[in-house]
């Protein structure tokens, strides 16, 4: 990855200010995004506590990995494009 954005950034002409490097120039495609989503709410707590909870209380009780996808399907099509437009991200 740090090769392929030191090859991009090296082709591209004009200086990159904190924004461009912040947001990726808003250019990082479908599949990046979609794993760099994953790493952010995907992390060794939330699974130990997954493996945990259906551990101790079986499968059916464990909604936390249920209620996180729903809340970022939810959040993209509901705030993701009025804080685009408004500038925030």
């Amino acid at each position: 990855v740090g090769i392929w954005a030191g090859r991009k950034q090296k082709s591209s002409e004009k200086s990159p200010d904190t924004e461009e490097i912040m947001l990726a120039g808003r250019n990082i495609g479908l599949l990046v995004g979609i794993f760099t989503m994953t790493a952010t709410w995907v992390g060794g707590a939330y699974i130990n506590g997954t493996a945990e909870q259906v551990f101790s209380t079986g499968l059916l009780t464990c909604q936390a990995p249920l209620g996180y996808a729903i809340s970022l399907v939810v959040g993209g099509l509901l705030f993701a494009r009025p804080m685009r437009n408004a500038g925030y991200v």
